[in-house]
């Protein structure tokens, strides 16, 4: 299991305004990663480094597919 602070490289260099920026997020809290996927919130680690960048479109189609995931 890996926390989240490996993907601290990939979201050190989004501008503060941006990782303040209120939007949606399926984030629980529970940053542990198991198989793959948090076990908070189903996302992949590619999914959560890339979360700031996605359109609200794209995190909303995500967050439709988490509940289907297996985990």
């Amino acid at each position: 299991m890996d926390t989240l602070l490996s993907i601290y490289p990939y979201i050190k260099n989004v501008p503060i305004a941006a990782r303040n920026k209120k939007m949606q997020t399926p984030c629980e809290k529970i940053c542990v990663m198991e198989n793959g996927y948090c076990l908070g919130c189903n996302r992949t680690q590619e999914e959560i480094a890339n979360w700031i960048n996605y359109t609200d479109e794209e995190r909303e189609r995500i967050m439709e597919e988490l509940f289907d995931r297996e985990v």
